[in-house]
């Protein structure tokens, strides 16, 4: 799964208690000119891709059971969002 482009009506913004594909929740979602960030939690142990504008390549993340996990990136400017595809 791929967004588009993050929407110039936005450029700070976030979002908070979405659901994924692997029974992943994304707790917390930020994300501004010059930064994204997401907190994760799954309901089971599991690696899983995690994709950020301006990454060469996506991440390899193991999330924890029932812990949660942020990770970001900085960002040149509005980028994309780019999960993983189980993400």
């Amino acid at each position: 799964m791929r967004s588009s482009m993050l929407p110039t009506e936005c450029p700070t913004g976030s979002l908070a208690g979405a659901r994924c594909v692997g029974n992943i929740e994304v707790r917390m979602l930020r994300w501004s000119p010059n930064e994204i960030s997401a907190t994760l939690r799954s309901a089971v142990s599991q690696t899983v891709e995690v994709s950020f504008p301006n990454e060469p390549a996506p991440r390899q993340v193991t999330l924890p059971a029932g812990q949660d996990m942020t990770l970001s990136a900085k960002l040149t400017g509005l980028g994309t969002i780019k999960p993983a595809r189980d993400f």
